[in-house]
């Protein structure tokens, strides 16, 4: 059984065996689709390899040891999971690109029907390489989770640091 979206209807001709030049149109879009789906997942990467990046940079160990165990381990569940989810997404970049790569080879053949199941079809990126993505998701939403608890810590439950003047 295939699951549709209920408000994206496919169109009533919907056939791939069309003249050659929608062929040629429909596997262009396609590669367009595959590539616009890696620059989107690379947002991802980039946000989560950001806020590791951050916590690491601008608090500093000194602050870092003097938190409580619980405030210590929430930083460290939340860098382990951007890390991951970082790991999770690049994987499925991987494989959107390799298969952006099978899907330009149907160019030469303007096999539509190939390029469709490459995309959505039953052994499609998404069937067989989406749980990446889902985990890179899941992962993010745990680490910036550990993360509030960390800010929250530091703004709201720590002592104000007194910087001494110089003399």
């Amino acid at each position: 059984m295939k699951h549709r979206s209920p408000h994206v209807k496919a169109p009533a001709d919907s056939s791939l065996d069309g003249p050659d030049a929608n062929k040629l149109e429909y596997i262009k879009g396609m590669i367009q689709v595959a590539d616009d789906d890696a620059k989107h997942v690379m947002l991802y990467v980039t946000l989560t390899l950001g806020t590791v990046v951050l916590s690491l940079t601008q608090i500093p160990l000194t602050t870092t040891f003097t938190m409580p165990h619980w405030v210590r381990l929430a930083d460290f569940v939340a860098i382990s999971c951007q890390g991951l989810a970082a790991l999770c997404f690049f994987l499925y970049i991987r494989k959107v690109h390799l298969t952006k790569m099978y899907m330009t080879r149907c160019l030469v053949t303007l096999d539509a029907h190939k390029t469709r199941e490459l995309w959505a079809g039953e052994t499609g990126v998404w069937k067989r390489y989406g749980n990446r993505y889902k985990w890179g998701r899941t992962l993010t939403a745990i680490g910036m989770a550990g993360f509030g608890i960390v800010v929250y810590y530091l703004i709201v439950l720590s002592k104000p640091i007194v910087l001494s003047k110089p003399a």
